[in-house]
């Protein structure tokens, strides 16, 4: 279930961002309703659920006290499929990462060139209004500063948990796993 939550977190701030977009790109455009709001995020979770099926499926609580260790882990295998755990894995960190990273930063830089062009077309024109449209370019600046902090906490915070879960998927002879099979035989036959 910790998957789910994870892929319902990503594609979350994916469909705020693109709501933000929208609510900047089209200002006076009717808002969504809270039917569609309802719906999106039922769509978010039944995705969060289907892309993390296969990791549930290959999932084990393994007990570790009968090897010395006072703890219990919930570890995936997927003996004999190896190749077909290779596919899901690259699957989901183009899914659950490279595209959202992809969207909110469309998103985001869609926003700033929306402000620029409100800029452009809105202050230039009036003479008397040359110390709005400095205050207005600082604000415009600072928006875009916070957006780009914002796609760079998205790219950084996910980051390593995508590099973790590669990394260990593309490591055959993980040490834990080839510790467990020895103490738990019966676990992996």
């Amino acid at each position: 279930m910790q998957s789910a939550a994870v892929y319902a977190a990503v594609l979350s701030l994916m469909a705020i961002a693109v709501d933000r977009y929208v609510v900047v790109a089209y200002p006076i455009r009717k808002r969504a309703g809270c039917q569609f709001c309802w719906g999106l995020v039922i769509l978010i979770w039944l995705s969060s659920l289907a892309l993390s099926t296969p990791t549930a499926l290959h999932t084990v609580h393994l007990d570790l006290r009968a090897a010395g260790l006072q703890m219990a882990v919930c570890e995936e295998f997927w003996d004999g499929q190896e190749r077909g755990r290779l596919i899901y894995s690259c699957f989901i960190l183009f899914f659950s990462y490279f595209v959202p990273l992809a969207a909110v930063s469309i998103s985001y830089c869609a926003i700033s060139y929306q402000l620029k062009q409100r800029n452009m077309s809105g202050l230039t024109a009036c003479q008397e209004l040359r110390s709005a449209r400095s205050v207005w370019s600082r604000r415009r600046r600072k928006t875009f500063y916070l957006l780009l902090v914002s796609v760079l906490c998205f790219a950084f915070s996910w980051l390593p948990l995508q590099v973790v879960n590669l990394i260990r998927d593309l490591d055959t002879d993980f040490h834990l796993r080839e510790e467990l099979r020895e103490h738990h035989p019966d676990n992996y036959a």
